[in-house]
């Protein structure tokens, strides 16, 4: 068999087998591996995905829409959505991995918090990431289910919902123009029908469902539920303590 011929039954096995990964014969798995490993070498879950998939690029544009329209309600979780950067346009290997990126730390951080909240104070003891992000976005982008995982992502336990609904009334109060500023100076005790009780009394309306509702309710005992909330000592005295939580901005809440 003559070389020619060899070369001509080479080519009609490999056409006859048929073609490769389109990524394969693109080059885009050493592109995608060198994005990887230069820009998220210390990211285990973006090198764990890639590497289950060979290094082949896993977005379509219909399944990063998705992302990016899942990634807007993340302020409602409290989380800013600007913390999750989308690359667009440009190098499609760099977008393709951006787009990972963004996903994966989302759905660590609704999921178990962001790890910086570990420095804030001795008392935070957030848990153990468990999770298998990688396979859970993984098989997301395969089934076409990303905005779903993405919203499945937060915790399910009644005290999240609760946290979570009070971001949303403290967010309110704020978006309205928040609540009654007091004047400087200690109001001491106070019967609570003078000018300083009224305000006080339309100061604990936006956080005091009781008093929301009825704003003639005992107005001693809506400032005892104001300083229990706020781990002061419920004495219904507007000590400086209790002063100066009654003044916190509205901003410091969101």
């Amino acid at each position: 068999m003559t070389k020619s011929a060899i070369r001509f039954a080479v080519l009609f096995t490999i056409g006859l087998a048929g073609p490769g990964p389109a990524i394969a014969q693109s080059g885009m798995p050493p592109a995608i591996r060198q994005v990887v490993e230069q820009s998220y070498g210390a990211d285990p879950a973006v090198l764990a995905f890639y590497q289950a998939r060979d290094f082949a690029p896993a977005w379509s544009d219909a399944d990063a829409a998705s992302l990016q329209a899942a990634l807007m309600g993340a302020e409602s979780e409290g989380l800013d959505p600007k913390d999750y950067y989308l690359p667009s346009g440009g190098n499609a290997t760099a977008r393709d991995v951006g787009l990972t990126a963004a996903a994966l730390t989302y759905i660590a951080e609704a999921g178990n918090g962001r790890p910086r909240l570990r420095t804030i104070d001795s008392d935070i003891d957030l848990p153990p990431a468990t999770l298998d992000i990688a396979a859970d976005l993984a098989a997301a982008i395969r089934d076409h289910r990303v905005a779903a995982v993405l919203a499945e992502a937060p915790p399910r336990a009644p005290e999240y919902a609760r946290l979570k609904s009070a971001l949303a009334h403290y967010r309110s109060i704020r978006d309205g123009g928040g609540w009654p500023r007091l004047p400087p100076g200690a109001f001491g005790d106070f019967s609570g029908s003078d000018a300083g009780g009224a305000l006080l009394r339309e100061r604990l309306r936006f956080e005091d469902s009781i008093l929301a509702a009825d704003p003639s309710a005992d107005l001693i005992a809506a400032l005892k539920r104001f300083q229990a909330r706020h781990g002061l000592e419920p004495d219904g005295r507007l000590g400086m303590r209790s002063l100066q939580a009654l003044r916190d901005p509205h901003r410091r809440s969101c």
